[in-house]
């Protein structure tokens, strides 16, 4: 969490805190307050069989592993799973990786979380649509999950936020009131409860600097009625400047000019008709006045140049900071498209050895029916050899009854034969 006592200055004044930050600071503090008010009680809970839930189950169970613990292998094919996670199961694995991978020079474990970063947003939404009446849709969902997180992150260092649990939140076309410790919204004309609103008085042009280098400058007070809060208009980056100067108030730097010409004009004038009486008639008097008018023209236009000048140089100022920034974009998008380039070169490897499985895949499956083949052929043989077997042993048993037959006739027949010698030698 972010101790409240340093980096913004958070003061109360007049009934309403002033915070002003990092705008990276507050989203990292908001991260870590929401996942707080989510919890971790369902983290073992999936809504379908994940293909990579074994290495979810050891992340979120008792051994509490880090993506790092895992191999390259399979984190990317866990990569799919980010989807079907929960915003507990999300923001537990984001707030363990608030860096969001730019620690690491492992691109698949950098690519893995910034999928479960960028998957925050679309479920941080769908809570919030589901706890409002009707269910009703939410518009600009980046710009509503920013606004979600930066209030969180700035509840966290008021340094009265015991005084409420509730937000005004005002963006993508919804109205609501934010209960932090749910993180759901009720509608703000049905709640007559102190309430957290603020005003946004960050500058217009951080909408075109990195997340990383904007600034966030809130107003923050409790109002009785979130439904009729009113937010103050942010001054323009010209009003800033002159408040920062001091000059919000009293005449301008042209008025001072024309002031101080006016005096040295009554001055000449009086020193002038004291040395030439002359002076004092009334023509010499108006064609003076008409001198000293366009005199004091001339000191007015001169001013005005002069701060038109020093309007110039600010404008030019801020140029050169608008150019470092947009050099510092084009160095960021210059690495993305790297990155992008690596991605395709990771995803082109994993199609080369995908296609190389599918082929081996391929051919285990030929050879298998091959081997099927040739085992039905194998004993089929068997089969037919063993009928051979069979009938030749019923042959070879007839012919054995046969025998056997036969050798009972002759025995009948030797006995009739030894008979007939017995007689013919008693005749």
């Amino acid at each position: 969490t972010i101790d409240g006592a340093q980096g913004a200055r958070a003061a109360m004044e007049g009934g309403a805190t002033e915070v002003q930050e990092m705008e990276e600071v507050l989203m990292r503090a908001g991260l870590l307050a929401l996942q707080k008010a989510v919890g971790e009680s369902n983290l073992l809970e999936f809504p379908k069989r994940l293909l990579r839930q074994n290495m979810f189950e050891k992340m979120f169970g008792e051994k509490q592993m880090e993506v790092i613990d895992f191999n390259s292998g399979d984190v990317s094919a866990a990569a799919p799973d980010v989807k079907s996670l929960s915003l507990q199961q999300l923001l537990y694995i984001r707030c363990k990786n608030l860096d969001g991978g730019a620690t690491t020079n492992n691109r698949t474990i950098a690519e893995f979380l910034s999928a479960v970063a960028a998957a925050v947003g679309p479920k941080l939404v769908e809570r919030l649509e589901c706890s409002l009446e009707g269910g009703a849709a939410i518009d600009q969902q980046e710009e509503v999950t920013r606004l979600v997180l930066l209030i969180y992150g700035a509840h966290c260092q008021l340094p009265t936020a015991a005084s409420s649990e509730h937000w005004l939140l005002r963006s993508g076309g919804i109205d609501a009131v934010l209960h932090l410790p749910t993180c759901s919204l009720r509608p703000a004309s049905a709640l007559q409860a102190p309430t957290w609103a603020h005003n946004n008085l960050s500058r217009a042009s951080n909408g075109n600097v990195v997340s990383s280098r904007r600034k966030v400058h809130w107003e923050v007070e409790l109002c009785d009625q979130p439904a009729a809060f009113q937010e103050k208009v942010a001054p323009s980056a010209v009003e800033q400047r002159k408040a920062a100067r001091g000059g919000g108030a009293g005449p301008s730097f042209k008025e001072k000019m024309a002031q101080a010409a006016a005096r040295r004009t009554a001055v000449s004038q009086e020193e002038e008709q004291l040395a030439n009486p002359a002076l004092a008639s009334p023509e010499a008097v108006k064609l003076r006045a008409q001198v000293e008018a366009l005199l004091s023209e001339l000191e007015a236009s001169k001013a005005e140049v002069g701060e038109l000048g020093e309007q110039l140089d600010e404008s030019q100022s801020e140029s050169a900071g608008l150019q470092n920034e947009l050099e510092a974009s084009r160095n960021d998008f210059e690495a993305l498209r790297k990155e992008l380039d690596g991605s395709k070169e990771s995803i082109a490897t994993v199609t080369e050895e995908l296609a190389a499985a599918k082929t081996a895949a391929e051919k285990a499956e030929t050879e298998l029916k091959e081997a099927l083949e040739s085992k039905e052929e194998t004993a089929a043989k068997f089969k037919e050899e063993l009928d051979a077997a069979k009938s030749a042993a019923e042959k070879a048993e007839i012919a054995l009854k046969e025998a056997e037959a036969s050798k009972s006739d002759a025995s009948v027949v030797q006995k009739e034969l030894d008979e007939a010698k017995e007689a013919v030698a008693k005749l």
